[in-house]
């Protein structure tokens, strides 16, 4: 579900003044659940997906990327063109792609996200050292603690179950 991390979000449920009681309480909840810029597009892009429209759901995906590098909905767009790409056998492209990303948006939370993002294809090609790498790359450069705190646990388990490194991945860990 691409909104599954906005918080307060109660997805299918029908709300009216009366469920709520007042006219005042639930013009309150739905200023407080009013999209986030970006979702309404995600939204529709993420229902081509579902019914199996790869080929057009990879430029809607593109689309919302573009238009909300710096809100939730680009980077989640972000990883659906990940999925979208690999359902049409191009995952070979992926990680030209978020290199693409990271360099385009550089200096927006699109393209932090994206360099995050590319340690788990390292990950995926059995570039063991490079994830470890491109990890360390994101938590020497990140300001996003968020991501670096994810880096920080994808080192520790890099190293203690991909490179055979215990000792190193507990002090990530």
């Amino acid at each position: 579900n691409p909104r599954g991390q906005i918080a307060g979000d109660i997805i299918g449920m029908q709300l009216s003044k009366a469920s709520i009681g007042s006219s005042k309480g639930l013009d309150a909840l739905e200023a407080a659940s009013a999209p986030e810029p970006g979702m309404p597009a995600l939204d529709a892009a993420y229902r081509l997906y579902v019914d199996g429209k790869y080929v057009e759901t990879l430029p809607a995906f593109e689309a919302v990327v573009a238009g909300y590098p710096d809100k939730f909905a680009g980077r989640r767009a972000l990883v659906f063109v990940e999925r979208t790409l690999d359902k049409l056998g191009r995952s070979n492209e992926i990680l030209a792609r978020l290199n693409t990303a990271s360099a385009s948006y550089s200096g927006k939370a699109l393209g932090r996200f994206a360099e995050a993002r590319r340690v788990y294809q390292y990950l995926g090609q059995g570039r063991y050292q490079d994830a470890a790498t491109q990890a360390t790359e994101v938590v020497r450069l990140n300001d996003d603690t968020t991501l670096v705190k994810f880096a920080l646990y994808d080192l520790g388990s890099i190293y203690w179950y991909y490179i055979g490194d215990t000792r190193t991945g507990e002090q990530y860990y």
